[in-house]
């Protein structure tokens, strides 16, 4: 991850079910976390066991607060997708 002059931090970690489902969603998350839209904020993706760990870094709280929400709103819309897959795959499947 390219270092900024960071002024605000923030680590967020989310616990899965599936080490499978957790490597799905930081892989979706790649691609936007190698090519960030501007230059005030940067986040690094980490996976341990089950768990995926967003730390993230900005120029100042408000570009925080941008970065962080946008990728928990991205994670959730890739952990629901996931779940409803899921879902489908055991309601299809022969008894």
């Amino acid at each position: 991850m390219k270092s900024i002059r960071t002024h605000a931090d923030a680590k967020v970690s989310v616990s899965f079910r599936s080490a499978r489902q957790m490597k799905a969603v930081a892989e979706a998350l790649g691609p936007e976390a190698s090519r960030p839209a501007g230059e005030k904020g940067r986040v690094k993706i980490l996976m341990r066991g089950k768990v995926l760990q967003l730390q993230f870094q900005a120029k100042d709280s408000s570009s925080l607060r941008a970065i962080t929400s946008s990728y928990i709103r991205m994670l959730g819309a890739m952990v629901n997708v996931s779940n409803s897959l899921r879902d489908l795959e055991r309601k299809s499947e022969p008894n």
